[in-house]
């Protein structure tokens, strides 16, 4: 596997940026039809608590928005970037949470969609593609921290309510609240972590965007 490296790219962000803001996540649960964000977003107006609910797009968005912002003064955030990480842009884009990563300069698109994945990968998935009498359907927006090149399997962090997870963790070993925050040591060595395979096999469309994060450590897998 060919790891993309970002520690000498001048618009990535600190890996340990990006992780300390998953604290202002604990007590969250998933909630699909009206989540709220722990803080408020540069450029756009988002629902704040006091219920903590999330779904799997604000999630995303509001962690990885609040940790460019943090980074770089000149970042800018808008309506029409909300939107497209909604899913609910006018361009009728269904793959939008990584295009307006993608454009916003945030990440670099991937074009080979069954290689192995990178550090720090977004992905918007479908389980099922839109046909003549059918919607798109099984959506999800997840990012993968890392991928274990001796196992095949994928360590996520998302907003779900499957998989041992009812708001923020890692698919299915547990809420990141529950774990300090931190991976389990090995996680690729527990039983049911998901393969890469199983993942594509699931969400067999797919678009995907490997994040600018440098210094990355926290996975437990050396660069």
């Amino acid at each position: 596997m060919n790891r993309i490296n970002f520690n000498d790219t001048d618009d990535a962000i600190e890996e340990a940026t990006l992780v300390s803001e998953l604290k202002a996540y604990d007590g969250f649960s998933y909630h699909f039809s009206a989540p709220t964000y722990p803080y408020p977003l540069k450029g756009v107006t988002v629902p704040l608590g006091p219920l903590k609910q999330n779904n799997c797009c604000t999630f995303v968005e509001g962690i990885l928005v609040k940790s460019w912002t943090d980074s770089f003064s000149d970042f800018k955030w808008d309506l029409k970037r909300h939107k497209q990480m909604m899913i609910s842009s006018a361009d009728l884009d269904y793959f939008s949470p990584i295009t307006a990563l993608v454009d916003n300069g945030m990440a670099e698109k991937i074009d080979d969609l069954n290689a192995a994945p990178q550090p720090w990968t977004a992905i918007q998935g479908w389980k099922t593609k839109k046909t003549e009498s059918t919607k798109w359907g099984g959506g999800h927006t997840f990012l993968i921290v890392d991928y274990h090149e001796g196992t095949d399997k994928v360590l996520t962090l998302e907003s779900n309510k499957a998989y041992k997870l009812n708001g923020v963790g890692f698919r299915p070993i547990g809420m990141a609240s529950a774990l300090n925050h931190q991976p389990p040591e090995k996680w690729w060595e527990l039983p049911n972590v998901w393969t890469w395979k199983k993942m594509k096999s699931v969400y067999k469309f797919r678009a995907m965007a490997a994040l600018k994060v440098k210094n990355r450590t926290w996975s437990g897998i050396a660069e």
